[in-house]
């Protein structure tokens, strides 16, 4: 079907200077008595969705000044209502927090070394070096510290990974 510019906007859904952006970008249409200011077009609307699919398959995505504006307002909006209802915090009232949990359980850690080496040691009847317990929880930290866990990772995955190095070195 051969349609005007205002015909494929409806057609499309989009207004008559996304449509002055699209041709100006490529997109197919008739000329009609001439090029430039005050000469309309036609369009194949057949030939204009094929030239979008083409577009869209190719992955070409382009944001408009305008819409990019609205995107970000809608995106300054939406962190706004987050903030007031109290699903975003600033880091500066949770760092504090985080900071003491995580040195309250490093002590924790450190502390334990010494309750689980009475505990092996009446247990089995050996004598376990602390210090080796330490080197353990002291890696366990240092991994901790030197990176966030990443998103698809659970701690019995390391767990999991930790025991399979274990056993190999073992083997040899």
């Amino acid at each position: 079907m051969i349609c005007n510019k205002q015909q494929l906007a409806d057609i499309h859904g989009v207004s008559e200077r996304t449509l002055t952006e699209w041709a100006n970008a490529g997109m197919p249409a008739i000329a009609l008595g001439g090029v430039g200011r005050g000469y309309s077009n036609q369009y194949d609307t057949a030939a204009t969705i094929e030239w979008r699919l083409q577009r869209a398959i190719s992955g070409y995505q382009v944001e408009s000044a305008k819409e990019r504006r609205d995107r970000l307002e809608g995106d300054r909006i939406e962190l706004m209502l987050a903030k007031e209802a109290g699903l975003l915090v600033a880091v500066e009232e949770v760092e504090p927090l985080w900071t003491t949990a995580i040195l309250s359980a490093k002590s924790d850690l450190m502390e334990g070394i010494y309750r689980l080496k009475s505990e092996l040691d009446a247990a089995y009847g050996v004598d376990i070096d602390v210090a080796l317990l330490e080197d353990h929880v002291n890696q366990t930290l240092s991994k901790l510290a030197d990176r966030p866990p990443l998103p698809t990772e659970s701690a019995s995955d390391e767990f999991e990974a930790d025991l399979v190095d274990t056993e190999e070195a073992g083997a040899e």
